[in-house]
């Protein structure tokens, strides 16, 4: 299935394998959705367990640290999940944050 690469700008982060951003879709179109980072899974930040809640919060401090609101990104995308999200690599600066995280060990490897 091919890839379709968009440019789009950052709302918020959400958690560590979730950002909230505005989708150019070209032609003067946007869609504000929440985005799904391919590949990868971070803790929930309402996990019972306080080891995997800390874990949870490191994932999203570190996403915040390097993905400010208002910064434009790029993203490849080819389908949407079960809650209609776009399931996506981001790119920001050059770099693949899926695998970033994943190399830090801050998330694991979703398949």
């Amino acid at each position: 299935m091919e890839l379709y690469n968009y440019n789009a700008t950052v709302l918020k982060v959400v958690d560590g394998d979730t950002v909230k951003m505005r989708i150019d879709l070209g032609f003067c179109i946007d869609w504000e959705t929440n985005a799904r980072l391919a590949g990868i899974n971070a803790d929930e930040l309402k996990a019972d367990d306080p080891i995997l809640k800390e874990s949870a919060y490191k994932a999203k401090e570190y996403m915040e640290s390097i993905l400010k609101p208002g910064d434009r990104i790029r993203i490849r995308s080819k389908t949407l999940d079960k809650y209609k999200r776009p399931i996506v690599e981001l790119i920001h600066n050059g770099v693949n944050i899926n695998k970033e995280l994943l190399e830090k060990g801050l998330v694991k490897e979703y398949k």
